[in-house]
């Protein structure tokens, strides 16, 4: 797998491939000019200019400051600075392609200006763009850096810098995961796909520790973390977060998808991180059934109806995957709207979507963002409304049940379903050890072992309801990095793969909030035995803020579990992602190459949306790709719109032909 490398991007010819036409060798001069500037300011102006674009701030106000951006531009990249001030200069609303040109050539012909690259950063600082190099993401050529950790000591220990001192970013990727890929970026071979860093693990929750200490590979690891916050989810409906304006629960989906016998069964363990909870409510609930019958039994002896009441309801935490779709909202209506649906065979429910699917999908979509949910019954003259569904849903399958269970992704059934893959492995663990009985205290089974986890998990909570109920909030700082990672990650899934990845991202994210919520919560529990002892605000609720911990923590998770969540898209039997005849999925490079080879030797703005349209990429796409030849040196501008390959644009220029 290819790392990124400038120097492959800017196509640079070599001294031998140098078309002898005098024109020619003038553009060559040109590029060769552009390729021995330094390297980081060509990269340093690549970010800023994508912060500009994201941030939409008009940096060319006043007819001064454009003249000069144009100088500046012309001094340090002379042609292939066009396109940089095209896309600075789009974001006034006066903008005018053929103006722009004009003006640009103007700079180019207006040697000798005395405006170098310095005054366009200038320019940029005061407009309120940071231009300092460890504030601005890596953007290589619309490359998205997976997220770095932060200042936490423990993390830096043994991470010297050449110097001496201590490095305070670490990558949050597998030691074997190349980030920046050229070519395949976001679609992964199955043996690509990363793990979580390592370095999250020694910062989580203690209670998550204790449950993450039995597992026995990086991706059971991975799995049994999230499974273990999918179903501690579905317990904390005394928790909200403010994401989008709203207040929202921190119940997650999530699903495992692996071959048969890959190890996702162990997944079954999490369910009883909870399975003490559930029976209690079962408990309490039937004896509160035996008690109402009795009553009841007794007062119609005595011919005394009137201090019935309602019966109890049959108060559960799971819902069987095998219920229809009456029964899941009766269920739900009865928990008073909390629910996890919990199954390691995903067929059951698939089973159930199938003979239900328009109504059983309807709940999971609309249980994901606590929408109402409602039951119409004509037969029973029955009418159930579930105003505010907390429902988390934590499955495992086969690619075939995970394809059964969401069909297709344009339903949005897919979005808000987290994925991991475990990818398929040739190897038989020893499983058969000789053993003769447990010693007390030292070796239970596991079942056993996460259970008294899962004993020990409803004390916490006990004591954490007694505190009463809690708001999570994110500082500004955190939010401010959560949107600017989350707009680039949407804007580069969409380029690269299809317009589905808009849901899919907008969804992880959300998921990733919870996920922040989830460790804020556990982490105060771990940490708090009393939090009665805490005062309430203003709305009825203790604040929890997530620190930087907790936060990068997330950020590193979503970094990794996007590339899964793709994995598994990609390989939707009716997918929207491009392949080959051979059924090799095209990468941004390969379908750029494709368009490339298919368009004429010289041709205008009509033929390349007619060629992009044809192919089946979107015209908008396609013009960023055509400013991406013209910087690679693959394209030469003939005029306004009107374009050439780079061995036609030489022979176009000196008037030959």
């Amino acid at each position: 797998m290819k790392t990124f490398l400038p120097q492959e991007w800017e196509n640079v010819r070599s001294d031998e491939t140098k078309p002898s036409v005098n024109k020619a060798q003038d553009i060559n001069t040109q590029t060769s000019s552009s390729n021995n500037n330094d390297e980081d300011t060509r990269l340093k102006v690549e970010r800023v200019v994508n912060l500009i674009e994201q941030s939409k701030v008009d940096i060319t106000i006043g007819y001064d400051a454009w003249l000069k951006i144009g100088f500046a531009l012309s001094d340090e990249f002379q042609e292939t600075g066009r396109e940089f001030f095209h896309c600075v200069s789009r974001q006034n609303g006066k903008y005018d392609q053929r103006e722009t040109d004009k003006q640009y050539d103007k700079c180019l012909s207006a040697k000798g200006s005395g405006v170098t690259i310095a005054t366009f950063f200038q320019l940029a600082k005061d407009a309120g763009i940071d231009i300092s190099a460890s504030k601005i993401q890596s953007i290589e050529n619309g490359s998205l850096d997976f997220w770095n950790f932060g200042s936490s000591k423990k993390r830096n220990e043994g991470s010297g810098n050449a110097d001496g001192t201590t490095s305070e970013i670490q990558k949050s990727k597998n030691p074997k995961f190349q980030s920046g890929v050229v070519g395949s970026k976001w679609i992964l071979d199955e043996a690509e796909l990363p793990h979580f860093p390592i370095e999250i693990y020694d910062s989580l929750p203690s209670f998550l520790k204790e449950v993450l200490s039995n597992c026995i590979s990086d991706d059971d690891r991975d799995m049994m973390l999230m499974g273990a916050l999918a179903c501690l989810s579905a317990t904390l409906n005394n928790v909200v977060g403010e994401y989008d304006n709203d207040d929202w629960a921190p119940m997650i989906y999530f699903f495992v998808m692996a071959d048969a016998g890959m190890g996702k069964g162990s997944l079954k363990y999490c369910r009883q991180l909870v399975a003490p909870i559930h029976n209690e409510l079962r408990e309490i609930s039937e004896r509160q059934i035996k008690e109402y019958k009795a009553s009841k039994k007794e007062s119609k002896q005595g011919d005394d109806t009137s201090s019935f009441e309602e019966e109890p309801h049959r108060r559960t935490l799971f819902i069987p995957t095998n219920s229809s779709v009456a029964a899941v909202i009766q269920q739900l209506d009865d928990n008073g709207g909390i629910g996890l649906i919990f199954d390691t065979e995903c067929d059951t429910l698939s089973a159930a979507l199938k003979s239900e699917y328009g109504d059983y999908s309807t709940i999971i979509r609309k249980g994901f963002h606590h929408e109402p949910i409602d039951l119409n019954r004509r037969k029973d003259d029955e009418y159930r409304v579930i105003e505010n569904p907390m429902l988390a849903v934590c499955l495992s399958g086969t690619p075939g049940q995970l394809y059964t269970l969401t069909p297709q992704a344009e339903d949005g059934t897919f979005s808000r379903i987290t994925c991991y893959h475990i990818p398929f492995k040739m190897e038989f663990r020893n499983v058969l050890v000789e053993r003769t009985s447990y010693e007390q205290g030292k070796d239970v089974s596991l079942r056993d072992r996460f259970y008294q986890l899962g004993i020990k998990y409803k004390l916490m909570r006990e004591a954490f309801f007694r505190g009463g109920n809690y708001r999570i909030v994110i500082p500004q700082q955190f939010c401010d990095e959560f949107n600017a990672h989350y707009k680039l990650m949407n804007q580069e899934t969409v380029e690269d793969i299809s317009h589905d990845m808009q849901s899919v991202v907008r969804r992880l994210a959300f998921t990733i909030f919870r996920i922040m919520m989830l460790f804020t919560s556990i982490r105060f529990m771990c940490e708090q035995p009393n939090p009665s002892a805490f005062t309430p605000k203003n709305d009825g609720r203790i604040v929890l803020r997530c620190t930087r911990e907790d936060f990068v923590n997330a950020m590193a998770i979503g970094d990794v579990l996007i590339y899964h969540t793709v994995y598994c898209y990609a390989h939707f039997p009716r997918s929207r992602v491009a392949t080959s005849i051979d059924g090799k999925i095209l990468s941004k490079k390969d379908r750029m190459n494709i368009l490339y080879d298919t368009l004429p030797e010289t041709f205008d703005k009509s033929q390349y949306v007619a060629a992009s349209t044809k192919l089946g990429y979107s015209p908008s796409t396609t013009s960023k790709w055509i400013n991406s030849y013209i910087l690679e040196g693959r394209l030469g501008r003939k005029g306004q719109n009107d374009y050439c390959k780079v061995a036609t644009y030489s022979l176009c220029s000196s008037g030959v032909g």
